[in-house]
């Protein structure tokens, strides 16, 4: 195990370490199914359909399904391709994800979780998303977190479309992981009736939106502004909300970094705030990126800090960004706090 740490110091500080190995909880991702089909209906492993499914060619997806709807006669088009009522969750907090490409005009794509909240009790949960946040022929990820509470079971994951008439999209990639240390990692959020965008669990400094996808995790661009310290100085800066509490040992602060082409930035930096043991106040260290150690420019760089909480540290946050003596702009993506389980002295 010491060699493995070793190991994986050396990959981080070199910005070449892999987004972080996660276990997925959705039964059946790969989308196996019998090898009999009977009436053109496939009949695929630990899931069952309403709508036509079968599977797809799509382009950077090893595996995909197409779900198909028709209206039946007044009633609006509605199909979902669901796990069966079988996997068992620890309490926690979750993100189900999958990526979705509408091929026709739609209402909406949903999400649904459902479980098993007491002996032949079943709870469920939606979350809708409207046609006008997909894009016909685009690929979009769909997010939806929820909680997996004490003594619930046999979870059942499902997406589906509905439609006013005939309707079809593809998915790939269906996804339940943990959500980890880290709140908000799929940098989840909304746009204000003001036309801001609000960043979920996160305050932030400069200009934010969420654009494209870096290994599966979404990217937010950043654009600095003027810094409230320094003559001339712009930064720009991602924040966690307080995380009341961590249990006491060594941890890796880790987010990857985009500059963008031909700016000037004088640091990039990772910030680790917390109140400690009997003190009135948080205080506040950081590691700084600049000089020869800046990221190079179109390239993702892995950024990371080690920081070791004591008994009795209370009120942590990570934050990280850049400055600069110029409005400069710079994407981000893939924020994790990971428990340093080998990096005792």
């Amino acid at each position: 195990m010491k060699k493995k740490y070793f190991c994986l110091l050396a990959m981080l500080s070199a910005g070449v370490f892999p987004a972080a190995a996660t276990e997925n909880f959705y039964l059946n991702p790969k989308y196996k199914h019998s090898p009999i089909i009977r009436k053109g209906k496939y009949h695929f492993d630990n899931h069952w359909t309403s709508g036509k499914v079968t599977p797809a060619s799509a382009k950077k997806k090893k595996s995909a399904v197409r779900l198909e709807v028709a209206p039946a006669g007044s009633v609006k088009a509605d199909g979902i391709f669901c796990t069966t009522n079988g996997g068992d969750l620890e309490p926690g907090s979750y993100y189900f994800s999958i990526d979705c490409c509408p091929e026709t005009d739609l209402d909406s794509v949903y999400l649904y979780v459902g479980c098993e909240s007491a002996p032949g009790k079943r709870v469920s949960k939606t979350k809708v998303f409207p046609a006008e946040q997909l894009v016909k022929g685009k690929w979009t990820r769909l997010i939806f977190t929820f909680e997996g509470k004490e003594g619930f079971e046999k979870y059942a994951f499902g997406y589906g479309i509905r439609s006013r008439g005939a309707a079809a999209a593809l998915f790939a990639g269906p996804k339940v992981e943990a959500v980890g240390l880290y709140k908000n990692p799929f940098y989840q959020g909304k746009k204000l009736s003001s036309g801001k965008f609000s960043l979920d669990n996160h305050w932030y400094k400069g200009k934010l939106s969420v654009e494209g996808d870096y290994q599966g995790m979404p990217v937010v661009k950043i654009e600095s502004d003027k810094a409230d310290w320094g003559v001339g100085a712009f930064a720009a800066t991602i924040s966690t909300d307080v995380i009341p509490k961590l249990d006491p040992g060594k941890y890796l602060l880790a987010v990857r970094c985009r500059p963008v082409k031909d700016a000037k930035y004088n640091s990039f930096t990772l910030f680790f705030t917390r109140k400690l043991n009997g003190a009135g106040k948080r205080t506040m260290i950081n590691k700084k990126f600049e000089g020869s150690n800046l990221p190079e420019a179109e390239k993702w760089t892995e950024l990371v800090m080690p920081v070791e909480v004591k008994p009795g540290d209370s009120n942590f946050s990570f934050a990280y960004g850049f400055w600069g003596k110029t409005e400069n702009t710079a994407f981000f993506t893939d924020p994790r706090i990971l428990r340093d389980e080998n990096g005792e002295d």
